[in-house]
């Protein structure tokens, strides 16, 4: 069945179909589409910064800049599902990065969806994504992680940033898994899933592949655990991954507790060059109604890097101003060692960071989800 693009357009208006959580258009046979998305912008002070050319002892100065992400990426996306008989369902979804601070596709260099780009199949039995998706081990670590993997200044940082640049082949910095299959079941409040992420080299299976397995149970405490491995395109490993996590809800409390283990390899060799080992606790406090506020401390070492070490306090407070709109404050204290990398320090992608110094960052911003 076609529709031209003005039908697509003006039936969600006709219908009254857009609300907070996307615009919805119900095509007929339980079938129905929706676009979603979220622009998140706000202002980024560092007291302390290089002069852009990467991590190192001196100083450039302060730095005021603007960030496309403070607390949730900037994106945008199109979902789909078709219900069937027997419980069963087929979906897909499409998601790409958005930079909220000048239009662009992301800070990445990337172009259409590559963030998630999926099609799946959902039974009793379990489901099944192919495509590119998030790994599940990615998923699971943020069930556990103190600040719920905020896009800046939360464990997300040693996630990405403690990857292989050498052993992308089938993912993006760990998060993001080209190629591949994923199978997920629920049992009870037990999930396990796992994926392989295809290299598709001749002669090897694992040359640029992914494997990531994690298990996430959600009952009156949250335990979450996994492990994956990134192969170079030689074949040997080229990262590997371990984290396990734990969380509860007392009142208004919600304090978490959260281990990751993040090695690298020389991608030709295969020796261990990178042993990050990196704890997280916090909690969030309901401190209002509308206010949530987060109190976490990290704290990580490389034990292959002498001087690679690095303690980060973070403390915000999110501020829902209605349901989809979010106004934030982060206050982030840093204390580097010599060697230290971005990976034990927090700062991620989003500032560069001044080694053997104390660096205290300021970034307050406003979401807005459709």
């Amino acid at each position: 069945m076609k529709r031209s693009i003005l039908g697509w357009m003006l039936l969600p208006v006709a219908c009254g179909a857009f609300a907070a959580d996307g615009l919805t258009v119900n095509l007929g046979q339980s079938t129905s589409v929706t676009l979603y998305g979220t622009l998140d912008g706000g202002v980024w002070l560092q007291s302390k910064a290089t002069d852009g050319s990467g991590n190192g002892p001196t100083s450039a100065g302060s730095q005021q800049k603007f960030v496309s992400g403070g607390i949730s990426p900037s994106k945008w996306g199109i979902t789909g599902k078709r219900d069937l008989s027997g419980g069963k369902s087929a979906f897909f979804k499409l998601e790409a990065h958005l930079n909220s601070g000048n239009g662009s596709d992301g800070d990445f260099g990337d172009t259409g969806f590559t963030r998630q780009a999926f099609v799946g199949f959902s039974a009793p039995f379990g489901t099944v994504t192919v495509g590119q998706q998030f790994t599940p081990a990615t998923l699971a670590f943020a069930a556990t992680d103190p600040r719920g993997l905020r896009e800046s200044l939360s464990g997300l940082q040693p996630w990405l940033f403690t990857s292989n640049f050498g052993a992308m082949g089938s993912n993006f910095l760990s998060a993001f898994a080209h190629n591949s299959v994923q199978y997920s079941v629920d049992i009870d409040k037990l999930n396990v899933a796992a994926l392989y992420g295809i290299g598709g080299k001749a002669g090897s299976s694992k040359a640029d592949g992914t494997w990531s397995l994690a298990a996430t149970y959600s009952g009156p405490v949250t335990v979450s655990a996994g492990v994956q491995t990134d192969y170079a395109n030689s074949g040997v490993k080229g990262a590997s991954k371990f984290f396990a996590g734990v969380g509860a809800t007392f009142g208004d409390f919600s304090p978490k507790l959260n281990y990751l283990n993040a090695k690298q390899y020389d991608t030709v060799s295969g020796q261990e060059t990178h042993n990050h080992k990196i704890v997280g606790v916090g909690f969030d406090w309901k401190a209002a109604q509308a206010h949530n506020v987060n109190v976490s401390l990290y704290s990580g070492k490389d034990s292959r890097v002498s001087g690679n070490k690095a303690t980060t306090w973070v403390l915000s407070d999110e501020y829902a101003y209605e349901s989809n709109i979010t106004l934030y404050a982060q206050l982030a204290v840093i204390s580097a060692k010599s060697a230290a990398d971005i990976g034990v320090s927090l700062l991620g992608g989003s500032g560069t960071l001044v080694q053997g110094a104390t660096t205290t960052v300021v970034n307050a911003g406003f979401r807005f989800n459709f």
